[in-house]
């Protein structure tokens, strides 16, 4: 049972994910996330507003049902009109933002129990006491593997059951797509959000090593060790594009960028159906298949805050809004957007059917939550497996980078960002002002890592500006290395405070040359504006011609820039 059993996965993920889970910011997504109350009236005089963070997967439903809430302008017992403004998040993301403080939420939804867990077993070894108050599933979502219609369909879905098995044969076949008859598809390609940071590539890790055993219970630390094990979960890792922090995130970016992006991924079912709203604007239907393996449920608890700056009108406040969730109409509503309704007793209606690519009637099997020390070895074996990286740091050092301490902080920034990177990843520097300088080779960071950090930490700034050229000299010189690299997620980090004056080239043409086919040239770039003004449109068209993502940085946030830009490696 769904609430069962994300009861059970809270208590277990403790031991894992306190010992292990990276942190993450969180000034990022409210920096470049969107505000899903933004299309309701804003508060007036005398409001109460309540700031609600929620897992990013449930976004337009949460926008469509706080906007009525805040149009109904139900009050407190004071008079006081209360106002929701609530900002998406990756689940990690949210949780961490709520224990670090930089986050001052007075209600909270991540898409799992499992977080809840986290949180309040941090908050309590700090104080005592939870950081979250009792919770209320919202709604609820079978973890799926999301695939465009057609590639499914040669895979056997439709006609017989399709699982991990299926998609380890794909992953590890050299003739990616043509060995199914269709050459023109090119490699498979995989994706699943980073498990460190998010619910839905946690949950993958878990799925595949149950996949690897045959098992669908009973979980042992003997299970994982196994050679096969490992095996088995190397070569799927072996064909993702790349991770990140948010599955809203990238189910957006798949069915923005078609089956060339990605072939298939870990998602969550609401986002298939999601997708179907908009398959006239797609290449191909996207259609869930739940493993024959088995999965998991996403339960999307609901609870009050309990930090310092959640006054008791804050809490009444919030028991409303809450209950406001929870009524039929909003839990009606939720279908119309993907959700399994939290109530038992409302049936499943369209578009929750096969006509928008899903199932009722799954999934059938529900795996069982591992022990704490199995899933600590779980995710050791993911980091010892996964897919590594190759890195260029491309770092803005010209004169305008000493105003407002931008270079102190873009050095901190860039070192957050090398101490966030795995000992298997791979690390080049290239600073530039209106000179690209040279720099060293890529090297691996588990011997590395010092030299890389004091490097950085180095940096002064003085001169122009020569950004197009120093992208065009990272991408070259990275895809020159292509061959030995085509196992590692290959990407382009950039940071720049203002407009290019010293290039060669222009921008059509750097477009041109890191545009991605992802075959041959899959190289991202991921662009930072720092305090750029009027830049951040060139920046974003970079970002967009390679599959990547653009973030709008400043000396206060590009800490947490750096760690969300970790995510996807």
């Amino acid at each position: 049972m769904p609430r069962q059993f994300f009861r059970l996965l809270a208590a277990f993920a403790l031991a894992l994910l306190i010992t292990s889970c990276r942190k993450s910011g969180s000034s990022t997504s409210s920096a470049s996330g969107s505000n899903a109350a933004a299309d309701a009236p804003e508060p007036g005089e005398n409001a109460i507003e309540l700031l609600f963070t929620f897992g990013s997967e449930k976004e337009e439903w949460v926008k469509a049902v706080t906007a009525d809430f805040n149009r109904s302008k139900l009050k407190t017992a004071s008079g006081k009109t209360i106002f929701v403004r609530g900002v998406p998040k990756g689940s990690g993301e949210l949780i961490d933002g709520l224990v670090e403080g930089t986050d001052q939420a007075h209600v909270a939804s991540p898409a799992s129990a499992a977080f809840i867990g986290v949180g309040n077993a941090k908050w309590r070894a700090k104080t005592g006491q939870d950081l979250i108050g009792p919770t209320e599933n919202l709604v609820l979502s079978p973890v799926v593997i999301a695939m465009w219609q057609p590639m499914a369909e040669a895979l056997g879905w439709g006609k017989q059951p399709v699982g991990w098995a299926d998609i380890l044969a794909l992953s590890a076949d050299p003739q990616g797509w043509a060995s199914k008859g269709f050459p023109q598809w090119g490699s498979f390609k995989f994706a699943h959000t980073h498990p460190e940071f998010s619910n839905s590539g946690l949950i993958s890790l878990f799925a595949e090593v149950y996949a690897a055993t045959g098992k669908t219970a009973g979980l042992t630390l003997e299970d994982v060790a196994k050679p096969e094990t490992a095996r088995f979960l190397g070569s799927i890792e072996r064909s993702v594009v790349h991770y990140g922090s948010s599955t809203g995130f990238f189910g957006k970016k798949m069915f923005a960028n078609g089956p060339s992006y990605v072939s298939a991924a870990v998602l969550y079912e609401n986002m298939v159906i999601e997708a179907a709203a908009n398959k006239d604007s797609m290449a191909f239907p996207v259609v869930a298949i739940y493993p024959k393996e088995g999965t998991f449920w996403s339960d999307h608890p609901a609870g009050i805050v309990n930090r310092e700056w959640v006054t008791p009108e804050h809490r009444e406040a919030a028991k409303q809004y809450l209950a406001y969730l929870l009524a039929r109409p909003q839990q009606q509503r939720a279908m119309e957007f993907g959700f399994r309704p939290a109530l038992a007793d409302l049936p499943l209606a369209a578009p929750i059917d096969v006509a928008h690519g899903v199932n009722p009637r799954e999934p059938q099997t529900t795996l069982e939550v591992p022990q704490p020390q199995v899933m600590d070895a779980i995710t050791r074996l993911w980091r010892e497996n996964k897919k590594h990286s190759h890195i260029t740091l491309v770092m803005d050092v010209s004169g305008s980078m000493n105003e407002n301490q931008r270079m102190q902080n873009a050095r901190i920034g860039g070192q957050e960002l090398v101490k966030l990177l795995g000992d298997g990843d791979s690390f080049r520097l290239l600073p530039f002002n209106e000179r690209v300088f040279p720099s060293k080779p890529a090297a691996v960071l588990k011997g590395s890592r010092p030299q890389a950090m004091a490097e950085i930490g180095s940096l002064i700034a003085n001169g122009g500006t020569a950004l197009y050229d120093a992208i065009s000299t990272a991408y070259r010189d990275q895809l020159a290395s292509a061959t030995q690299n085509r196992d590692k997620i290959s990407a382009i980090v950039v940071l720049t405070d203002g407009a290019d004056t010293h290039s060669s080239i222009q921008l059509e043409r750097l477009l041109n040359e890191i545009r991605s086919d992802n075959e041959t040239k899959t190289i991202r770039v991921f662009t930072i504006g720092y305090d750029a003004g009027g830049q951040s449109d060139v920046l974003k068209k970079i970002a967009d011609a390679t599959q990547a993502k653009f973030y709008e940085g400043n000396p206060k946030n590009i800490r947490e820039v750096f760690k969300d830009i970790s995510t996807f490696f």
